[in-house]
């Protein structure tokens, strides 16, 4: 296990490594380099490589050497699973290559694709790098002594391909890592949790499925992401800003993350979700690993599934806000709790206790120091009615151990105190009372709702698992009757079937959750987020249960009467009734014929659960159906909007950060539209009414303006304040004091 921890730090050390030089390799050639590379770049193609394998095989039969053979049968093996994996990163990351690093946003935007066929926008990893040490990895077993020879040749492979300008160092360090992996995870042990592996791979592609794709969108994302640039920019990494001025809604972990991954990545749309995709992803392998733990591999899939195949899921962990990263933390403080309330049979019951608590509020600091109070909130609350829930009162005391309190101050105390001692008042009435106690009691941004507003959030956010959630939640209550009468029991086996209190665990999460937000005033669907998990676990471990025991007629009627429900009927709607949208927005017709295809698939496998005969099968399809539905929604739906939305804001942005001057002034008059700053790279003049009026007449006379506006404003600014129409789309305008 250390030795597995050492090498997965080297390699991601070495592949930050990468990422430094690869602005400075875009012109690395060799002299006379260029054909070793072409001959090089030939002998790492796949193809080669599968002929290579097919040749050892061919001629191990003839001459009857059974190594040879088997080297040439797990070669190909491989070669295969190596190039899966390449394309599947492929598809997810869509990386420019080096020779089209320039190309503009909005080629992605106006051409949506799934995978490019032309190799352009392809780039991590590189497949040759990845397959050629792969395979060498698997003919060192079968050749040790030549091992030098098949590593020197895939590092050869490596450098032509940076050399004929195919990809960048990291594109290659990342394949040569990957193509390693691959062939040690099937040389090991562990290639019998295959279905393991899988699971985590489709996390991370489902995670980071074309993160640079689109465009940021406002309000949310693009404040985050330029409060984050601006940090990069300035160096001050104590107090966030944007536009300039201290901005007090959230606190800082979440924008030094961000400030991270632009250093590493640079300063673009994928570094700006990066930190979502990969607490996205790690949320969803550790509740695999959580439930695993508790009920064994494939109730932990299953668990992993549910939290990953849904909307609400999909859309936090491809967005740059704090959600995803405040879900992550809290959820690892309660899993953290619950494994130290039932400490495991083989692990001593004291060091069980410590060890889980302490990083508990760990945790729950780094959810304050990523969302404030909410970060403590939830978990110690969620904690203590669990505790008397099960009727354990004495055990809130070990929780509240002073040297783990003392931990949770020493990691999020400092940044208040020191905030409090820089801004005082301002810090104070900003961040607690306008975004804690205002948000709550008051609307804010018009952001409000019934108190049933978080229900059809649900419904939809979590389909098609919300179907099997009542019978996840009769349980939960269920077991706290029956818990009142008996008690829990002791511990919680490690990979057993009988371990009590989850269902109760998480329905007391989901309760207190979703009460809270539901009495809040201000409402947002993202607010629910740290909920999911949750209804993750409950809704694995029932299919679980119906995949081993099946279901009660009534529950399982429910469910797939419900499925069928909601899938027929969106299937009839995106098949004969498109759904009415603003006529800007252009969608492919394939679109809706691929939407109305998933449905149906999802209302035919309902059926099939029904008949109870193929459980495993049918709820596997319904997996497969809503990766399909989500691939689509992303390749194929997302872009459309994101042009109506922000393609015209991101060209007068990038008109301005072409033709302004160190002298001239962006300004925006009646709009609140943080993507123009994040795009810009500068500070936005903010005007409003009357008195915005006279402050751009006051600066006119002397500076070169541009004035980003929506259409109704066009000709108050051009009889007021005398400027010139530049551009506009019928929606925003640009306008000038001179050409």
């Amino acid at each position: 296990m250390k030795k597995n921890i050492i090498l997965i730090l080297s390699s991601l050390a070495v592949f930050i490594f990468s990422l430094q030089i690869d602005s400075f390799t875009s012109n690395f050639q060799v002299e006379g380099f260029a054909v070793a590379a072409q001959f090089l770049s030939i002998i790492g193609d796949g193809l080669t490589l599968t002929a290579v394998c097919v040749f050892l095989f061919v001629i191990g039969i003839i001459s009857k050497r059974e190594n040879m053979r088997n080297s040439g049968i797990y070669g190909l093996g491989i070669v295969l699973a190596a190039g899966f994996f390449t394309h599947l990163f492929k598809i997810a990351f869509t990386r420019p290559r080096p020779n089209f690093s320039g190309t503009d946003i909005l080629l992605f935007l106006e051409n949506p694709m799934l995978f490019d066929m032309g190799g352009r926008f392809n780039s991590f990893p590189s497949g040759h790098t990845t397959v050629s040490f792969a395979l060498a990895y698997a003919l060192s077993k079968s050749y040790p002594r030549l091992s030098p020879i098949f590593y020197a040749i895939a590092i050869g492979v490596g450098l032509s391909r940076v050399s004929l300008g195919s990809h960048y160092p990291s594109d290659v360090i990342g394949g040569a890592i990957l193509g390693t992996g691959v062939s040690m995870f099937l040389f090991s042990e562990a290639r019998k949790h295959w279905k393991a592996g899988l699971f985590i791979s489709l996390a991370v592609f489902i995670s980071f499925l074309k993160l640079n794709g689109f465009l940021l969108f406002d309000v949310d994302e693009a404040v985050f992401s330029e409060a984050a640039r601006e940090m990069v920019e300035t160096g001050n990494y104590i107090t966030p800003t944007y536009n300039y001025e201290p901005r007090y809604d959230k606190p800082i972990l979440f924008y030094w993350l961000m400030a991270i991954a632009f250093k590493l990545f640079g300063i673009n749309e994928f570094s700006a979700r990066f930190i979502s995709a990969m607490f996205g992803a790690a949320l969803v392998i550790m509740t695999f690993f959580f439930i695993k733990r508790l009920y064994g591999e494939r109730a932990g899939i299953l668990a992993g599934l549910c939290l990953l195949l849904n909307l609400e899921f999909f859309v936090y962990s491809h967005s740059a806000v704090t959600d995803m990263t405040l879900t992550f933390f809290i959820t690892a403080s309660l899993y953290s709790f619950y494994l130290g309330f039932y400490p495991t049979s083989h692990i001593p019951h004291p060091t069980s206790y410590n060890k889980w608590y302490l990083l508990f509020w760990i945790f729950s600091a780094l959810a304050v120091l990523t969302k404030g109070v909410i970060g403590i909130l939830f978990p110690i609350g969620i904690a203590f009615i669990y505790i008397l829930a099960a009727g354990k009162v004495k055990d809130i005391k070990p929780l509240l151990v002073p040297r783990f309190l003392l931990a949770f101050f020493a990691i999020a105390a400092p940044w208040y105190i020191a905030q409090l001692y820089i801004h005082g008042w301002e810090f104070f009435n900003a961040f607690v009372i306008k975004h804690h106690f205002q948000r709550y009691t008051e609307v804010i941004s018009s952001h409000s709702g019934p108190i049933y507003f978080y229900i059809p959030v649900i419904l939809g956010g979590f389909f098609p698992w919300v179907a099997f959630l009542p019978n996840a939640f009769y349980k939960g209550i269920k077991e706290s009757r029956e818990i009142r009468v008996r008690g829990l029991p002791p511990h919680a086996s490690s990979g057993g079937q009988e371990t009590e209190g989850t269902y109760l665990f998480c329905t007391i999460w989901f309760l207190v959750v979703f009460i809270f937000f539901s009495l809040s005033r201000t409402k947002l669907p993202n607010y629910i987020m740290p909920l999911y998990p949750a209804m993750a676990v409950v809704t694995g471990l029932m299919i679980n249960e119906l995949i081993e025991k099946g279901f009660k007629r009534s529950w399982l009627y429910t469910a797939c009467g419900f499925l069928v429900l909601i899938s027929l009927s969106a299937a009839i709607t995106y098949f004969f009734f498109p759904l009415r949208i603003p006529t800007e927005i252009v969608f492919a017709p394939h679109l809706f014929t691929g939407i109305g295809i998933c449905f149906s698939v999802i209302v035919v496998l309902s059926f099939i659960l029904l008949r109870g005969r193929y459980n495993f099968l049918a709820i596997g399809g319904i997996a497969v159906a809503t990766v399909a539905l989500l691939i689509l929604l992303r390749a194929y739906g997302v872009p459309p909007v994101n042009i109506y939305l922000q393609k015209t804001l991101y060209q007068y942005s990038a008109y301005a950060r072409e033709n302004l001057g160190p002298d001239g002034v962006l300004a925006t008059y009646e709009i609140n539209q943080p993507s123009i700053a994040f795009y810009s790279r500068g500070k936005i003049l903010k005007l409003d009414g009357e008195s915005g009026l006279k402050e751009l007449i006051s600066k006119e006379s002397s500076q070169y303006i541009l004035v980003i506006t929506s259409k109704q404003n066009i000709e108050k600014l051009q009889t007021i304040a005398h400027l010139m129409l530049l551009k506009t789309d019928g929606k925003y305008a640009l306008l000038a004091n001179r050409l």
